[in-house]
């Protein structure tokens, strides 16, 4: 008989047994029978609340399946009730981290290293979490801490890569990023951030290599699709852009990064009606993105809401104050809608300091001559 009969069959003869009910479910687990283990796992919860394993597996259950709110609920019980146990916060960090609360998910990350500072993938979290929220010299600080772990965990090196170009210090972020495609070359993850750099350095040949290699590995890999659609941006390739991120919102729609470049090529090709449609999406996913308020702010302006548009690029400019785009639309606004010369003035030199070798520089600067002149 299998380990399954047998405990099925003590379970039988005592059926209000709790640590024979948890075995079960844990043999089930083992067989990928989930639902038939979270049964066993509610079972054991009613007939003492106080199981806090009970509540850990049944959460992490819920967890896999996609309910966070329940599995939330049910780790964050068992945390209460067993907090020297760092697995339990380590899971409940993950739930926070994919509701999007990243302060809470560190927070609890931070609890799981303190509980067992010998788990090296929390750690590894940590290090990722503190540069998400941008506590960049944090950030640095654990991944050197760490750095015996570098060849194990290609975040280690990808977070310390990426705090390097958040500091744009670009040669650091380069060697960085090298060093983990020679350690991981076949990690599609290391590939797509590699190719991403890449196309901020201009370097179109080697981001497409990068991504075509991430994909050869990974036909479906999200993070590569998106920056095949970059790149096609890039290149002003609309069609194909359009066609990758396409792709990708096929593979996973919950992300925000295939209609944030959806909307890019809406707004590309003058297209209103899509800029709206992906530029809504985006924002339902990623409420925090300023390049999404900002497009959201075009819509409305095209639509002739000026009060709501100056709201939505101010918004833009508050998680990202070095947004030029929406500083010069903002002082369109002032200048034709709103007559407030200072104001217009204020947001011209913003765009001149921030991106003084781009067009939209140019227009600024020509805009302020005129105002000085008048």
């Amino acid at each position: 008989m299998t380990p399954v009969s047998d405990l099925k069959n003590l379970v039988e003869q005592d059926p209000e047994n709790c640590d024979l009910l948890f075995q079960l479910g844990l043999a089930y687990e083992n067989e990928s029978r989930y639902d038939e283990a979270a049964t066993l796992y509610n079972r054991v919860i009613q007939l003492n609340s106080e199981h806090h394993e009970a509540h850990f597996r049944l959460g992490n259950l819920f967890f896999i399946n996609g309910d966070d709110d329940k599995a939330h609920s049910l780790l964050h019980r068992a945390v209460t009730m067993e907090p020297q146990n760092g697995l339990y916060w380590n899971n409940l960090g993950y739930v926070y981290y994919r509701q999007g609360d990243l302060d809470k998910s560190l927070a609890c990350f931070e609890a799981a290293h303190q509980a067992n500072p010998e788990l090296e993938e929390v750690q590894v979290m940590i290090a990722r979490l503190r540069f998400e929220t941008q506590d960049f010299d944090g950030a640095l600080k654990k991944t050197n801490e760490i750095k015996n772990l570098d060849s194990i965990y290609p975040d280690v090196i990808l977070t310390r890569g990426s705090v390097f170009l958040a500091q744009q210090e670009f040669k650091k972020t380069e060697s960085e990023f090298n060093r983990a495609v020679k350690l991981f070359p076949e990690n599609p993850g290391v590939l797509s951030t590699a190719g991403n750099f890449a196309i901020i350095q201009n370097d179109k040949k080697t981001a497409r290599l990068h991504f075509d290699k991430a994909l050869s590995i990974d036909p479906n890999h999200y993070e590569s699709l998106i920056g095949q659609g970059n790149l096609a941006l890039r290149n002003q390739n609309y069609p194909q852009a359009k066609q990758k991120f396409n792709y990708a919102m096929q593979i996973d729609d919950s992300r925000y990064e295939a209609y944030h470049g959806l909307s890019t090529v809406a707004y590309s090709q003058d297209d209103p009606v899509g800029l709206e449609k992906w530029t809504e999406s985006g924002i339902e996913r990623a409420p925090q993105h300023p390049d999404l308020r900002y497009y959201r702010g075009l819509c409305l302006e095209r639509k002739g809401d000026i009060k709501n548009a100056r709201i939505s690029f101010l918004d833009a400019l508050a998680l990202n104050p070095f947004h030029f785009q929406s500083h010069f639309e903002l002082a369109t606004i002032y200048q034709v809608h709103m007559n407030d010369t200072r104001q217009c003035k204020g947001h011209l030199k913003k765009v001149t300091q921030i991106a003084p070798e781009t067009k939209t520089a140019k227009v600024a600067q020509e805009m302020l001559d005129k105002l000085e002149k008048s």
